[in-house]
């Protein structure tokens, strides 16, 4: 197969794909952004697992640490960052309160606006807030703390 083949097959694929959205946001918009908003917040949610015991024992766990006021700061950073993603995710979450049926051209385009937010805000706690975690999990078990428990 062709360079140019391929393009064009590409081409085409994007353009179907478009379209495909399209047509689901306008039968559909409203409940796809209420699905991506509970979808943030779920994992949101689940960093909890993790936070959550870490700061009820912050206090016993940094007297194991090699580096306690470093990883307080990483932990202070983490929650901050999560807390910042909560606000967000229900100043966003209130621009589509109440909305249901079949969105018109102007909701299309709020619809749009909104599930780029939650791409957005979605993809910051991948690619931030969660090796965030990891990098401080890996810190707690350097210690021979492997277990969390609140």
């Amino acid at each position: 197969m062709s360079q140019a083949t391929e393009t064009v097959n590409m081409q085409e694929v994007i353009e179907s794909s478009e379209s495909a959205s399209k047509v689901l946001l306008q039968q559909d918009g409203w409940n796809i952004v209420r699905t991506m908003h509970a979808a943030l917040l779920d994992t949101i949610n689940q960093t909890g697992l993790f936070v959550l015991p870490v700061m009820q024992n912050l206090d016993d766990y940094k007297l194991k640490l090699v580096d306690p006021a470093g990883f307080e700061q990483k932990f202070g950073t983490l929650t901050r960052d999560i807390t910042a993603v909560m606000v967000a995710a229900q100043e966003i979450g209130k621009k589509s309160e109440g909305k249901t049926g079949k969105p018109d051209e102007a909701d299309l385009v709020l619809i749009d606006s909104l599930s780029l937010d939650y791409t957005r805000l979605q993809g910051y706690i991948e690619n931030t807030v969660q090796p965030l975690i990891l990098v401080l999990a890996n810190d707690l078990e350097a210690v021979g703390i492997d277990k969390l428990s609140v």
